[in-house]
């Protein structure tokens, strides 16, 4: 099995934000990733018909499956999934319970691929369906003879439970090490109602901007990081609130009541935010208390969920990552007009930096015919497009100019970074903190010539990155603790 050719064998794609399709709102992922997919996967060029990918999941026997998810990487196959389905384990073939047994279980049939890298799909089964044994794999057909443009995710990030791949539809072992996007779908109102005298399963964390990506009662964010909360209930008409907590009882309330949302029988809420700077080095645990207003009885308290805050980030002046880069990043193929990377510094205005003086980049030349980086520079906020200040302007620069670099460089350590120098400014130059490294990907390229990106940086030194398919017309696209770009400032 090998990756994706090109950006496909050493890229990872950043086109659209990733989230699910057509998921209904109850319905939550059990997921074995953290949300973040760093790598699109295929068995074999051409696509074989036995070719499938599986993840094993543990623990859903007897749970209310509606469908499944997928991990797609669709590089524009402008096709399908054939089969998408919940499986038994084929203790036969493999005493392990790491192979599915397609025979069994429940599918959906033909689940387009999406159009989008990277992008989770929903396959439904038309129908709540009960798995009766463990363990269980999702299980995803990728079509026959396709090119290799539709493949599956994988978080290269993760290694919690078995995925694994077969070029013979399983009538052999799965061949394992990986951790694809391959999730079921619980429909949580379902469980719910058939829980004796439960009203609410409380409140659930979720990660990278997508509300489907999983259900978490421990999470670990950093300031800047996108975090948010799920609350569902069993009954409609339901009021919440979140509370601290001790050992799952409620200790002293946080923020107003809020209203969940009808839906399937239930309601639910989601809602989520960038975490903020100041609350860095602790650990929250929540609970929420839900009810019906006016009604006696309906009052409970949901499981409890604890909050592990990273420290907030220190100004580390001109370092976003941890001095590796695992692979090559690109906005998209071929590369469009107005696709550019920004690394956001928000601690220009802090001493000892007085001057700043170069742009260093980790360039990843695979062969483009391209010659340099069209626009390099550091560039002030764009406040009107997005108050955060996380998205740079690009008509407030200074040191703009082409990066040059000797093709076919290849940098994977920052020991060996690229350097442009520019005329030295003073640090005080754009009388702001919310200041950006930028650099521009050549129109046309081919997927050749990439950023080399840090896949596993430590959160609080990573945040801030961010890319845009527009010039920065709306808000950067921001990547949050998943990829620190290889580009940083010099000073002195």
């Amino acid at each position: 099995m090998r990756k994706l050719l090109f950006a496909v064998a050493c890229f990872g794609l950043l086109v659209l934000p990733v989230m699910a399709q057509n998921v209904p709102p109850q319905y939550l992922n059990v997921t074995n990733t953290d949300g973040s997919l760093e790598s699109g996967w295929v068995v074999g060029f051409p696509t074989g018909s036995s070719d499938y990918f599986n993840s094993r999941h543990d623990g859903l026997s007897g749970l209310p499956i509606a469908g499944a998810s997928v991990g797609s990487a669709d590089f524009g196959s402008g096709t399908a999934y054939p089969r998408v389905g919940l499986y038994d384990a084929n203790f036969t073939v493999d005493a392990t319970g790491n192979t599915p047994d397609l025979a069994t279980g429940t599918e959906a049939n033909n689940v387009p691929g999406g159009g989008a890298v990277y992008n989770y799909v929903y396959g439904s089964f038309g129908g709540n369906y009960f798995p009766a044994v463990e363990p269980q794999h999702v299980a995803a057909q990728l079509p026959p003879g396709d090119s290799g443009l539709l493949g599956i995710g994988n978080d290269d990030t993760s290694t919690t439970l078995f995925a694994g791949w077969t070029l013979d539809g399983y009538a052999s072992v799965s061949n394992g090490g990986y951790n694809f996007g391959l999730n079921a779908i619980v429909d949580e109102i379902k469980v719910l109602q058939n829980l004796p005298g439960s009203m609410n399963s409380g409140f659930y964390e979720y990660l990278n901007n997508a509300d489907e990506m999983g259900d978490y009662t421990t999470v670990t964010v950093g300031a800047g990081q996108f975090y948010g909360v799920y609350y569902v209930s069993s009954r409609s008409g339901v009021r919440w609130q979140l509370w601290l907590s001790f050992l799952g009882a409620p200790i002293k309330k946080v923020g107003p009541t809020l209203f969940a949302f009808p839906f399937g029988g239930g309601s639910f809420i989601r809602a989520g935010d960038f975490f903020p700077v100041g609350f860095g080095g602790f650990t929250f645990n929540f609970v929420a208390i839900g009810g019906i207003p006016g009604v006696k009885g309906t009052v409970d308290i949901s499981n409890e969920v604890t909050l592990i805050t990273l420290p907030d980030p220190s100004c580390n002046w001109g370092t976003k990552d941890d001095g590796t880069y695992e692979g090559g990043w690109v906005v998209s193929i071929p590369a469009g007009s107005s696709d550019y990377f920004n690394t956001w510094y928000n601690c220009l205005l802090t001493p000892p930096i007085t001057t700043v003086t170069d742009y260093k980049l980790a360039v990843m030349d695979f062969g483009s015919l391209a010659t340099q980086y069209p626009t390099s520079g550091v560039f002030g906020p764009n406040y009107t497009v997005d108050a955060s200040g996380w998205t740079p302007d690009l008509g407030n620069g200074f040191g703009v100019q082409p990066f040059t670099y000797v093709p076919l460089t290849f940098v994977s350590t920052s020991g060996s970074l690229v350097t442009n120098d520019f005329v030295d400014f003073p640090y005080s130059t754009f009388g702001t903190d919310d200041v950006h490294g930028v650099i521009q990907f050549p129109a046309g390229d081919s997927g050749l010539l990439g950023v080399g990106g840090d896949t596993t940086p430590t959160p609080s030194i990573a945040w801030g990155t961010g890319w845009t398919l527009d010039g920065w017309a709306s808000p950067t696209n921001r990547i949050d603790g998943t990829a620190g770009w290889g580009m940083r400032l010099g000073s002195f």
